[in-house]
């Protein structure tokens, strides 16, 4: 029977396999098996299972709809401010009007389209957004200096005064300026006082000076100071020419700008009869926010470490001020029974520490990322009175979109992005674990850091180091990787080993400078502040020799070259949304980060760049090693250290210079009569009109910044001519090759229009 058996199912193999068992082998010997039919995809179920993810993916969100409205809001200002020029702010008064109650009518009477009245908040909020800017645009309107006016006599009154290495920088209003009627003097100025000795708001100076509108950008990519100072009402900027006068001191006005700059510098006073100028210098940008008393090289090293965010106040400060006072005054109420016992001890210690942030606030100028900083804490605070978790993106979200309401101007500007971008980041990676460990408790990163039983303690001591260490580790990675792109974009470089400068620059500010610090202001009505600064300086000496060691090693800077302005915009869509939103669906947002990194990686230099009124020209071509240099008629300017910086951190050197022996460029060559430079095409920078005529003959572009020859001494050339009408017209220059031809990239149509520049992009 079994015999049987078997005989039927090896005949059965046999006919499944086409009859190629061997009598006497196993088997399996020489079996072949027929493929499973190929099953064929549905696409009904394929519809069904993306639908279903899409489901998943958006439950995933409910109740992350308020973390949008900044980005809604925000996407409007950036609308308004990418604009070329100007509208009327009426008519998008009407469209958000019409578009708010859409969405009411929406929400009311179709209640079950829901993302239909989602939608048309969101367009709201956009024309929200835009509006307000525009209103707010408006409502800052104020006379300007319309030309350069050059050793003309001024008197105004000192509203606000800094030092500035040996200078002082001042803020002016009730200004008088020979020349300039009483009615279109500007509302504010900044001036610069050479060698001067800092005087108190509310001073009445006079003197000779040299004033001129704000400055715009020489080419497009340059920080828009005009556009800050719009905004400030600041109507002209210059500096003094010989010594000032101080008329009189008005005593009965700007009394709260008097006591916080006694009080600002009197802290700066008193640090430096004690410490050393380095020491001191970075003391008082600590204690008291006046970062314009340090060394240049001592500025200079804490940026290339990657440490400028110590001196730039913003949440660390708030943090460390409140953290200290906080958990100081927590220390002494417990230290009582009664109030150990009876009283909130947390809650009062907060309250006092929201006090000391307050003063702090005002003590370091009420800087974006200042207030940033304490609205976040503000609002933690009343978390923790309401007995509720208040650390969270919420948070953050409120904070930025009440800002942008009172201050829309301040979305474009690096304090804001850079502040935002950091905490937020930090924020949503703390949620992530947190949730990652709520879904998974036993996961071994929790328990290997975290788990402290059976320990003895000493083992205790060095697990809580060691955390201690990892989260400032994984903080500075964290936060570096948000805003690095923001530091190319704006800046043009990015610290490369911010990682190391800050494991050792974070624990002894945090732990040393800084309680020390807020113990010497304490200290300082009874003269008593010497004791506590002199325990300050090893640690401020410390972070100093630890800046200008990792600022020494090489490779201490990575540099790129500036890619297109619209790649901010993809940046920031990709980080929003990767920072946002939950679940893998978030992974998505990587794609436009990567995108923004594609292009930047591959942006390619302009070979020219001029400004408007031709002060400043540059060429970008090799020097005598193999690098590239950018070679401008002034090398040591602001601005030409702007160019270079921003085109891949190149060598600034002087235009006449090139050509010549020691290390000058072999392409460009240059005479009294100007410059010539053959960079696949042929070049032409002339100071005089000599060899004009030549020069339009042989050359693909010709420069001529100092002549008006409207196109009539160059007719016949093939080559295009740059005389200083196109640089008036087109505000400034970029020369890029485009194939076989030409890319040229004019500032004023990059940026428009805009009453902030009608100095410089004026059509009329």
């Amino acid at each position: 029977m079994l015999q049987s058996r078997a005989r039927v199912a090896q005949t059965r193999r046999n006919s499944e396999t086409g009859g190629f068992a061997i009598a006497g082998q196993t088997e399996f010997i020489g079996t072949r098996t027929r493929a499973p039919p190929r099953s064929r995809i549905n696409p009904a179920a394929a519809l069904a299972v993306c639908v279903a993810a899409l489901r998943a993916a958006c439950e995933a969100q409910r109740g992350r709809a308020p973390l949008f409205l900044p980005v809604g809001f925000g996407a409007g200002i950036v609308c308004y401010f990418g604009m070329r020029s100007e509208t009327e702010g009426f008519t998008f008064a009407l469209w958000f009007v019409f578009l708010f109650l859409l969405s009411g009518f929406v929400l009311r009477v179709i209640p079950r389209v829901r993302w239909l009245s989602r939608f048309a908040f969101a367009l709201a909020l956009v024309a929200a957004g835009f509006f307000l800017s525009d209103w707010h645009t408006e409502l800052h309107r104020a006379p300007r200096l319309d030309k350069e006016y050059w050793g003309v006599n001024f008197s105004g009154r000192v509203v606000r005064a800094e030092p500035r290495d040996e200078n002082v920088r001042v803020v002016l209003d009730s200004l008088s300026i020979e020349g300039v009627a009483e009615e279109q003097a500007p509302r504010f100025a900044r001036v610069t006082m050479r060698r001067a000795s800092l005087p108190m708001p509310g001073t009445v100076v006079a003197g000779r000076a040299v004033l001129r509108p704000p400055f715009a950008p020489r080419v497009a990519g340059d920080p828009d100071f005009a556009r800050r100072d719009w905004f400030l009402r600041v109507g002209a900027v210059g500096y003094t020419l010989g010594a000032v006068e101080r008329l009189r001191v008005e005593e009965d006005v700007l009394r709260w700008q008097k006591f916080w700059h006694r009080l600002r510098y009197g802290i700066v006073a008193r640090v430096d009869a004690v410490l050393p100028e380095s020491a001191s210098g970075l003391a008082s940008a600590l204690l008291a926010g006046a970062r314009g008393r340090m060394p240049e090289e001592d500025l200079e090293a804490v940026r290339v470490s990657g440490l400028a965010h110590l001196l730039a106040i913003s949440g660390l400060h708030i943090g460390l001020v409140t953290g200290t006072v906080y958990g100081f005054l927590r220390l002494l109420l417990a230290l009582h029974p009664v109030t150990a016992l009876k009283l909130s001890t947390h809650k009062w210690s907060l309250l006092a520490a929201l006090a000391a942030g307050l003063m702090y606030l005002f003590l370091a100028g009420a800087t974006l990322p200042t207030q940033r900083a304490f609205g976040m804490f503000t609002l933690l605070a009343f978390g923790v009175f309401l007995n509720r978790r208040a650390l969270s993106l919420y948070l953050v979200a409120w904070v930025a979109f009440v800002i942008l309401i009172f201050q829309p101007e301040s979305l474009l500007s690096v304090g804001f992005q850079m502040s935002f971008a950091s905490v937020t980041a930090l924020i949503a990676v703390w949620e992530w674990y947190r949730l990652r460990h709520r879904a998974n408790p036993d996961d071994i990163p929790s328990v290997a850091f975290t788990g402290q039983m059976h320990l003895t303690p000493p083992r205790v001591v060095v697990r809580k180091v060691m955390i201690y260490f990892l989260g400032i580790s994984l903080t500075t990675v964290v936060a570096s990787s948000a805003v690095l792109p923001l530091s190319f974009y704006h800046f043009g470089r990015g610290a490369t080993y911010s990682l190391i400068a800050n494991i050792v620059a974070i624990p002894v500010t945090a732990l040393w400078i800084m309680p020390v610090g807020l113990f010497s202001i304490v200290a300082m009505p009874f003269g008593l502040e010497a004791i506590f600064l002199r325990l300050m300086e090893p640690g401020l000496d410390l972070v100093l020799r630890v800046a200008y060691w990792v600022a020494d090693l090489p490779g201490s800077q990575a540099y790129s070259v500036a890619g297109p302005r619209w790649t901010l915009v993809l940046y920031a869509a990709g980080a929003v949304w990767l920072l946002l939103l939950r679940g893998r669906v978030r992974l998505l947002g990587l794609a436009p980060i990567l995108v923004f990194a594609f292009i930047w990686a591959g942006a390619e230099r302009p070979f020219l760049l001029a400004a408007a009124d031709g002060s400043l020209v540059a060429i970008v071509a090799p020097d005598g090693s193999g690098d590239v240099a950018l070679y401008s008629t002034e090398p040591r300017s602001w601005p030409a250290r702007v160019w270079s910086e921003r085109l891949g951190g190149i060598a600034s050197r002087d235009l006449e210079g090139a050509g010549e022996g020691g290390g000058g460029s072999p392409v460009v060559r240059c005479d009294a009569g100007g410059c010539v430079a053959d960079l696949g095409v042929r070049v032409s920078l002339l100071w005089d009109v000599d060899s004009l005529g030549y020069e339009c003959a042989t050359s693909a572009v010709v420069l001529v910044p100092k002549y008006w020859s409207d196109g009539a001494l160059c007719r016949g050339g093939s080559a295009v001519l740059v005389d200083r009408r196109a640089l008036a017209d087109s505000g400034g220059l970029k020369l890029w090759r485009f194939g076989e031809g030409l890319r040229v990239e004019r500032t004023c149509d990059v940026l428009g229009d805009r009453p902030w520049l009608v100095s410089v992009c004026d059509r009329e």
